[in-house]
């Protein structure tokens, strides 16, 4: 692989984080300034997740890029986990009158 092709590949794989954040699957109506609301955190974290592990199996022949794949993934795992700790985001997300518990019946499995 040249480093051109390295280059691209990088660069396809971090475009998730230069795009805005999808609003939590769970509204019915997603307000124009909610970017930063407590209840999208959850789902965006889902996503960059999500990304990272397609990447994962994506560039696995890829040994540096496969690295920092990995390393992402590890870190952003870390702080989903904090959000155990913080049970705000859950409490944001239930005191919504638009998702209530929808999101947490559609994405988390008992």
């Amino acid at each position: 692989m040249t480093k051109c092709q390295k280059l691209f590949t990088a660069n396809r794989t971090l475009a998730i984080f230069s795009k805005r954040p999808r609003p939590n699957p769970g509204l019915s109506r997603p307000a124009s300034n909610e970017d930063g609301a407590l209840l999208n955190v959850l789902p965006a974290f889902d996503r960059i997740l999500s990304t990272l592990e397609e990447a994962r199996k994506t560039y696995t022949a890829n040994k540096n890029l496969a690295k920092s794949i990995d390393l992402a993934w590890n870190k952003m795992k870390d702080y989903y986990k904090k959000t155990d700790i913080a049970k705000v985001y859950l409490v944001a997300s239930v005191l919504d009158p638009r998702i209530k518990l929808r999101y947490f019946e559609i994405n988390w499995k008992p």
